[in-house]
């Protein structure tokens, strides 16, 4: 099969992971949004009784109201689906909170432990949901810019390697920019098409591993 279309197979796939992302990054943001929108308990009316859970203060009422629901109805309307997207087999929401933030906002949002939502617990997974959009963000970069590095591997492969030397008259017809689609700059572009495994040694972010993405991984060097 010729490179060409190895090369086109990995930027249709590159594309559907763009398309996740972003839809993801809007998730976060309706779930910021509606977060920021919800009231909080008053301190006065939070018990004194309060638990520290890894920098997270979650406060017990006397009532069983659950206070929490809003938060994981939220969660559940604008991220889940986004999160859980390349996974086989369900889990609970309380887990893809946990994978989502951490064990501790799991904890604090679970409706068995009657936690207040307190300002403090607000500001938390405030914080928490607004770390995960910047790295959402970048990820969703570092595969735009996957993305242009494939379509110059593209053109280079379809020239058979050799640059024309005519870069100025080629710019302006919308031609990528040879300087920085040279033969150097692809260097470390791995084709497995046996694995179906796209690796980009491109210079793009190392993301970390231990956060899903909700689309099926693209390997980053």
């Amino acid at each position: 099969m010729p490179v060409t279309t190895h090369i086109d197979q990995a930027r249709e796939r590159v594309d559907a992971e763009r398309v996740a992302v972003a839809a993801k990054l809007d998730g976060f943001d309706a779930f910021i949004d509606r977060l920021e929108a919800l009231s909080p308990v008053p301190v006065r009316s939070v018990s004194t009784n309060m638990t520290a859970t890894a920098g997270t203060l979650a406060g017990h009422t006397a009532s069983t109201e659950d206070r929490c629901r809003p938060v994981r109805t939220a969660f559940a309307e604008t991220i889940r689906s986004h999160s859980v997207a390349d996974m086989d087999e369900s889990e609970s929401l309380l887990k893809t909170i946990e994978a989502e933030f951490s064990p501790s906002i799991a904890v604090a949002l679970a409706p068995s432990n009657e936690t207040a939502f307190s300002p403090e617990l607000k500001r938390t997974v405030i914080s928490a949901a607004t770390a995960r959009r910047a790295e959402t963000e970048v990820l969703l970069e570092a595969l735009d810019h996957e993305a242009t590095q494939l379509d110059c591997a593209r053109d280079f492969s379809s020239r058979g390697g050799v640059d024309s030397g005519n870069e100025t008259e080629e710019r302006g017809r919308g031609v990528p920019d040879w300087e920085s689609c040279s033969l150097d700059s692809l260097q470390g572009f791995v084709i497995q098409p046996a694995a179906v495994l796209f690796v980009v040694g491109l210079g793009a972010p190392v993301l970390d591993p231990g956060k899903r993405s909700g689309v099926a991984t693209t390997v980053f060097k």
